[in-house]
């Protein structure tokens, strides 16, 4: 299978409509009308010219055969704790892009997200998608050693689909919480400090202060063995070599592996060359992820908690702007 052509993990721009503000979720609903609801969200589309620039989206037309989807959506749906699932509940849309340049995408413009179809048509593997995206950011050919990843995700859809829509979603939440906001004492404020006041962690590599996955050229690929970037990540308060790539991602990298670490069964073994190994089970436990992962676990119940207190409202208009 040619992973160079599934391009990049995921893309997030941080545009804003009218002054910075939001775009508006629908207002939060009972569960049991949320999987209705997920089903008919899910649109097959064209490609559209700068995707990211437009605020139109969502008036893209619906083509046929996007309802042969909505099983993998709602799969992942089940699978989620309450607060992802009043995420995923209040999108607009979850676009099935029938191409496009990276794997998925979360819009702040419309409170969407997107998947890249043929990742769902070829029904990847979290081994076989997270091995491709390990080895994006290495300068190399694949025999010279590089990393491989053994994952296993508990579900019968594909485990790259939960992966993706679960990262697309923490950076909605991201977003909307401030915690991959600089400045804010955020998430991203105290991720950045603890990287010695840098976005990316220094001595990574020799010779690679910010790892590249997409759209950079060989150029600003690593040039440094895998293992000797492993050694040092494995001592990190960085979850994956990709968290390191901004906050953003930092913020989403470590909410996604924490949320897929609470499914029963859950596995994500990075193998190096040396034969030496990084249990991403373990490394969430580690001493230098602790704080982390207390952010993020506090962070969720707190959601939980708001959705739980403001469902209680009598207004719908109140409860929409309590859980947006």
């Amino acid at each position: 299978m040619n992973y160079e052509k599934l391009c990049v993990l995921s893309a997030i721009f941080l545009f804003h409509l009218g002054g910075g503000a939001l775009a508006k979720t629908v207002t939060h609903i009972a569960s049991d009308d949320c999987r209705d609801r997920i089903g008919r969200m899910v649109c097959l589309v064209k490609p559209i010219r700068n995707l990211f620039r437009r605020s139109d989206l969502l008036s893209r037309t619906c083509l046929p055969g996007g309802d042969t989807y909505e099983l993998t959506f709602l799969e992942i749906f089940d699978a989620y704790p309450k607060p992802l699932q009043n995420k995923m509940c209040g999108l607009n849309r979850i676009f099935i892009e029938q191409s496009f340049w990276a794997s998925g995408y979360a819009h702040i413009k419309t409170n969407a997200i997107g998947v890249r179809q043929d990742i769902l048509d070829k029904h990847l593997s979290l081994s076989d998608w997270a091995t491709w995206k390990e080895q994006s950011a290495y300068d190399y050919p694949k025999d010279a050693g590089l990393p491989k990843v053994s994952a296993h995700l508990p579900l019968s859809s594909s485990g790259a689909a939960y992966y993706i829509v679960t990262h697309e979603l923490a950076h909605l939440i991201g977003v909307a919480t401030g915690a991959s906001d600089l400045g804010k004492q955020s998430f991203a404020d105290w991720s950045r400090k603890k990287a010695n006041k840098r976005a990316v962690p220094q001595g990574l590599s020799p010779d690679w202060k910010r790892p590249c996955f997409y759209l950079c050229g060989h150029k600003s690929h690593a040039t440094t063995r895998p293992p000797n970037t492993y050694e040092t990540l494995r001592k990190s308060p960085f979850i994956s070599l990709y968290a390191t790539s901004n906050p953003a991602e930092d913020f989403a990298e470590t909410l996604t592996f924490y949320v897929l670490s609470r499914q029963p069964g859950f596995r994500y073994v990075i193998q190096l060359a040396d034969g030496s190994e990084i249990d991403i089970r373990e490394k969430l436990e580690s001493e230098p992820m602790r704080p982390k992962i207390e952010y993020i676990a506090n962070m969720l119940q707190r959601m939980a908690y708001q959705h739980r207190n403001c469902s209680s409202k009598r207004h719908g208009e109140r409860r929409a702007s309590a859980c947006s």
